[in-house]
């Protein structure tokens, strides 16, 4: 015969001392709930001027349209203010996240590239300043911004009409910002440690996003006048190209000097840094010696940038595809070697597809390298853990390590 136990039913007044506390519990989370939200609904004022600076015959105008899921908070801004030289900077900028935090963090960077704007107008020295700003922060945010005066500033005195240059920076903004999101969307990691990132920064960043500029920019100077209709596509694809390069040989150097920290007393390694010297010096002689040939050895360096990747992945990759592509751009500005008895479109060819090829290689070389760095440190990690949880197991069971230790250079840090 079965017998059933049932739970004794509590007197009333207990279940309406468990309903009271019950109502004050979701009442407490209700109105906790509503002081975060009105928080964030402030910090997202703040994080925006209250309104637009204007010259005379200029009139300036902004639209925002900001999150309005739970605390998703814009992270999204823009900022205008006058130079001290009396001209108009404008700012638009991002950061990596959606709650409090980043709309916190995104007000301290407002605040700070208004600062520091306020003592030089350069854009560049802004944006530095102010990157070294976030990096003294520690913050593990990632924030981006972008100035439109220098674009302005520099296409002015190149001669287009005021509506011209405009566009030209309304093009040279949206192209980053759309390189950015759809890097965002597909998961990249600022680290550049996989075959996937460096992909993403390829065709995503820098093939794609770039599109948008070039193609603004070149349709701006067709339907002003300034430029021919047949001449739109070579135009287009010299400015094309010229963005993407810039994007492949800047970008992976800015990702690592953002995390580069002083290296401590413990981690100064005498002949890691000779050889990084090394590779510098052999670097710069072989580039002068393949520009300077009338004979195109303009591929003699592939094999720096192999040993950089190898040795020193990213912090060496990088910093060689950049000493490479400058070299080549002053030589093909002087006509130097390969670059001599040529036509500009020529030159401008082949320089972008030298700059297009060190940059991949570099780029793509490292990042696998990393990967498999990684991965096989992962796997020597996994495997330990097995041979510990086996050894509690078995205390009499004798387990060798996999994969077997290699034997490292105590001066080889990869």
């Amino acid at each position: 015969m079965e017998q059933r136990h049932t739970t004794p039913t509590p007197p009333p007044d207990e279940l309406l001392r468990r309903l009271g506390q019950l109502t004050g519990q979701v009442m407490a989370r209700i109105k906790l709930q509503q002081a975060r939200v009105a928080l964030a609904v402030e910090l997202q004022r703040h994080m925006l001027p209250p309104e637009l600076p204007g010259l005379p015959g200029l009139r300036t105008a902004a639209r925002y349209v900001p999150a309005q899921t739970g605390l998703d908070i814009g992270g999204d801004w823009y900022d205008a203010f006058v130079l001290p030289d009396g001209s108009l900077g404008f700012a638009i900028g991002d950061v990596q996240g959606h709650d409090v935090e980043a709309a916190a963090f995104m007000g301290m960077v407002r605040t700070g590239l208004r600062a520091i704007a306020g003592a030089t107008t350069d854009p560049g020295d802004v944006l530095s300043r102010a990157n070294d700003l976030l990096v003294s922060m520690s913050s593990d945010l990632l924030t981006t911004c972008t100035i439109a005066l220098g674009a302005f500033l520099v296409n002015v005195s190149l001669g287009p009409s005021p509506a011209v240059v405009l566009a030209i920076v309304a093009g040279n903004t949206l192209g980053p910002l759309l390189a950015y999101r759809l890097l965002r969307r597909a998961g990249f990691r600022v680290e550049l440690d996989r075959l996937r990132d460096a992909v993403a920064l390829v065709f995503l960043g820098a093939l794609t996003g770039m599109l948008v500029s070039a193609t603004i920019g070149s349709g701006a100077l067709v339907l002003s006048g300034a430029l021919p209709a047949a001449e739109f596509w070579p135009t287009w694809a010299v400015w094309w190209t010229g963005d993407a390069m810039g994007v492949l040989v800047i970008t992976p150097v800015l990702l690592l000097l953002s995390a580069a920290r002083w290296p401590t007393r413990e981690q100064i390694r005498p002949l890691r840094w000779l050889e990084a010297a090394l590779l510098a010096a052999f670097t710069c002689t072989v580039t002068l010696l393949a520009v300077s040939s009338s004979v195109n050895l303009l591929y003699l360096v592939s094999p720096c940038l192999i040993w950089a990747a190898f040795r020193f992945q990213r912090a060496g990759a990088a910093p060689c595809a950049l000493l490479v592509s400058t070299i080549a751009i002053v030589a093909a500005a002087e006509s130097w070697g390969p670059f001599a008895r040529h036509e500009l479109l020529t030159n401008m060819a082949t320089l972008q597809a030298f700059n297009g090829i060190t940059a991949l290689t570099a780029l793509l070389l490292a990042a696998v390298v990393t990967e498999r760095r990684n991965t096989h440190e992962e796997i020597r990690r996994v495997c330990a853990q097995l041979a510990e949880a086996i050894s509690r197991l078995d205390p009499g069971a004798v387990v060798e390590q996999w994969p077997p230790p290699r034997k490292q250079n105590p001066d080889d840090d990869g």
